[in-house]
């Protein structure tokens, strides 16, 4: 899967940005302006998840 990402300084502030990638599985990233969180493990028995920061939940929960 290839996505293009993008960073827009929209103030007249200047912008210092840091990207660190090892390029490898699993890939988590962390979505600031709206609270988000993805994780993803490639591979056959692959993983993806998307959901909210702050809204985590304990293992037994629901069980």
């Amino acid at each position: 899967m290839a996505t293009a990402h993008q960073i827009v300084n929209s103030s007249d502030q200047e912008l210092r940005y840091l990207a660190v990638s090892t390029q490898q599985s699993p890939e988590i990233c962390e979505y600031p302006d709206s609270g988000k969180y993805a994780a993803r493990v490639d591979g056959p028995d692959g993983f993806n998840a998307i959901g909210f920061s702050g809204k985590s939940t304990d293992y037994w929960d629901g069980e």
